[in-house]
């Protein structure tokens, strides 16, 4: 597992797990937790509890916490949470990171607190995701979940667009080992800071590399993370090239939908669009639905079907307010596509932000009449009828 081979290690654990020895099922469920999460199949995680609650119980029978007992718990939550129960994985990790911290249990408590930090961000809780991102990358405890942490650390810094965090995080990121287990997720953040900094081109040609990296060794959840980047920076044409076969055999809900994301996406096809929006909202991920509702609604209104592309411009504004982010690449073509002239769009987003007409009229030097017509105008464009319509559509 740690020479990026998930495959070969999930073929070598899944024979260790037929001991008789509770601490030696425990040590290769560990492995093969990690093994199959990282190939993509969280479901047959959740098949191997049965035998790695025997361990568990054996194991812990003394009164010393075992790291490997508890990682057990750790992964299979995690394995819950991706495979669609995210509220109740969310909760147990939260009990898990009280108790490693309780009995000063530093490895188990970044672990903990590093799967739930994961989770909270697919929920759109970046800044509590961030700071337990912060925590475990502070720490002296093992390196990879370091590495996982300055990785995560960095990624979320980036969607809460602080300078200061970001700085902070891309620093304790370099001082990390570059190669090992989490060398994906590295890649990930360093593409998205790249891509922050105005160079996609360097951000695609780091995450064509990880995608043939993870397609190479079968690390399938890996390769839609990386897919799932590639889209939302509005490359759907190159991470479509790495949809295959296997995305079939992929179990988690989050990453089905990543996949189709980017194939919905590269085609044009702004129902299929649609409908992932739907299925990242079922999947408990806001700010993916939020991107996807905003792609839909560019799709209809250059297609000419206005109406619907403020209706799915309605879901993007819906799914932001359970995002605690700043817009992100895709959320920003929302006000991009908007059909409206600078002055329409100025009044727009004054309204949105609570003004009357008169208030607005003041700030401008115009007439209340002329900001009447310029808002009527603003009405019939977007399809919505009243202040409140428009203010879940437009960002002030």
């Amino acid at each position: 597992m740690m020479g990026g081979r998930p495959q070969d290690s999930w073929q070598i654990a899944r024979s260790v797990l037929q001991s008789e020895d509770p601490e030696l099922v425990a040590m290769a469920g560990s492995a093969a937790l990690v093994a199959l999460l990282s190939i993509g199949r969280p479901l047959d995680c959740l098949e191997l509890v049965p035998r790695l609650g025997w361990a568990r119980s054996h194991v812990q029978e003394s009164d010393v916490l075992h790291y490997d007992a508890l990682n057990l718990s750790v992964l299979t939550a995690y394995a819950r949470g991706i495979s669609g129960d995210i509220q109740e994985a969310t909760h147990e990790l939260r009990g898990m990171v009280r108790q490693a911290a309780a009995a000063r249990n530093t490895p188990l408590a970044d672990r903990a607190g590093v799967m739930l930090a994961r989770l909270l961000f697919d929920q759109g809780e970046v800044s509590e995701a961030h700071r337990l991102f912060v925590a475990a990358s502070e720490s002296d405890g093992m390196l990879i979940m370091r590495q996982l942490a300055c990785a995560g650390a960095l990624f979320s810094s980036l969607h809460l667009d602080d300078a200061e965090l970001i700085e902070s995080a891309a620093a304790r990121l370099t001082e990390c080992p570059q190669e090992g287990l989490h060398r994906v997720e590295i890649d990930l953040a360093s593409a998205m800071l790249e891509a922050h900094r105005g160079r996609v081109g360097t951000a695609m040609k780091v995450l064509k590399e990880a995608a043939n990296r993870a397609k190479r060794t079968g690390a399938y959840a890996e390769l839609a993370d990386v897919v799932h980047l590639m889209t939302r920076l509005d490359n759907a044409d190159c991470a479509v090239e790495f949809c295959g076969p296997w995305v079939d055999d992929v179990q988690g809900t989050l990453d089905r939908a990543r996949f189709a994301f980017a194939g919905a996406v590269a085609s044009g096809n702004a129902d299929h669009v649609a409908r992932c929006a739907e299925d990242f909202t079922a999947a408990g991920a806001p700010l993916y639905a939020a991107e996807a509702w905003a792609v839909a609604s560019r799709m209809f209104r250059k297609a000419g079907e206005p109406r619907r592309a403020t209706a799915t411009a309605r879901r993007c504004a819906e799914a932001r307010k359970t995002y605690d982010g700043t817009p992100t690449l895709l959320l920003q073509i929302i006000e991009d596509t908007l059909p409206l002239s600078r002055r329409e769009r100025e009044i727009a987003r004054q309204v949105a932000g609570g003004l009357s007409n008169k208030e607005i009229a003041e700030r401008l030097v115009i007439s209340v009449r002329t900001v009447d017509n310029h808002l009527y105008r603003v009405y019939r464009k977007l399809g919505v009828r009243n202040r409140r319509a428009l203010k879940a559509l437009v960002q002030p």
